[in-house]
Order: C-alpha cells, then structure tokens, then sequence
C-alpha cells in the first residue's frame, strides 16, 4: 500500500523534458488533452521556456520512490482571489494502484 511519503512532488527541470514530453504524447493522455495534437520536441522545449517565465503558473514532476512518473500543471494563478486549474497525467509505465490519488492529495496540501 502507498504511503504519502512515497510520493513527492518537485519542480520540473530542464532534464525532465523528455519524460514529460513522452507521458504528453501518450495516445491515452492525448486524447484527453484540449489539444490533442502530437508534440514535437522543439515545440516542447518553447513551451517550457515560457512556463518558466510565466509566474501564474507551476509545473510539477512528481516522484514515486524517487523514480519520475507523472507532472501536474498548477496554471491561472490568481493570488488575489485564491483560485487556480490545475492538470496531471501519469507515465503509461505506472501500474501502482492510487498513485494518481497520492498526486491529487499533495497538489492541494
């Protein structure tokens, strides 16, 4: 059983690009996306680029047992009202039963 400790939440780097890339382009998250087109990696590495620069937002890896297997999207953030959307998906690789759960939990904690 998954304990909370076993999932952390970290922000993401340069060198997580090509993980977080492949997880994106997954025909499972894909087709859940606003846009669900296929990602080149140039177009990934802008997006980032403007993801960094852009204070009304947050892009998280998160690490289960110290392994990457997933990113949250904390976006629209507005101090003054409090208010946020926030987005995940997971590796195709996660098998562990309620890891998307431990990542919900610790985006609102």
């Amino acid at each position: 059983m998954l304990d909370l400790e076993d999932l952390i939440l970290r922000p993401m780097e340069a060198g997580d690009l090509a993980d977080v890339l492949a997880w994106r382009n997954a025909e499972n998250v894909r087709r859940n996306m606003l846009n669900d087109k296929f990602i080149s990696m140039a177009e990934h590495q802008a997006w980032f680029k403007d993801r960094q620069a852009d204070p009304g937002c947050e892009w998280l890896v998160a690490e289960l047992s110290a392994t990457p297997v997933g990113v949250v999207g904390i976006t629209d953030i507005d101090p003054s009202d409090g208010t946020a959307t926030w987005s995940m998906y997971l590796s195709e690789s996660v098998k562990t039963p309620g890891v998307g759960a431990l990542m919900e939990y610790q985006v609102i904690e």
